[in-house]
């Protein structure tokens, strides 16, 4: 029993490796001819963007950290313009009753 369930386990793994799809024809497929994948490293499946894509994001993120700068700065400028706390009032002494001893 624990053996076949062993068995059907290490085929299982093979089956869904096996299927798997290198990084190559996924570009290859969806990106752009096999003649413009550029490997991240020698003998690597793992692919960089091209310059265009690199391009977009790194005006995205200039994009997104400009408008977090002015988030901050338009945050920074209300608490400015924001009136100061008032003090709290002070509270006012306790009344003793007449029926309390004083000693």
């Amino acid at each position: 029993m624990i053996r076949n369930l062993l068995l059907l386990t290490i085929a299982s793994l093979a089956v869904t490796a096996a299927s798997a799809q290198t990084k190559k024809v996924a570009h290859r497929s969806h990106s752009g001819a096999a003649a413009h994948f550029k490997p991240a490293s020698a003998g690597s499946g793992f692919g960089l963007p091209d310059k265009e894509t690199m391009k977009q994001w790194e005006e995205d993120r200039k994009r997104r950290q400009q408008a977090d700068s002015l988030a901050a700065k338009k945050r920074a400028d209300s608490l400015a313009n924001q009136a100061p706390p008032r003090p709290k009032p002070k509270a006012k002494p306790a009344r003793r009753s007449a029926t309390a001893k004083v000693k």
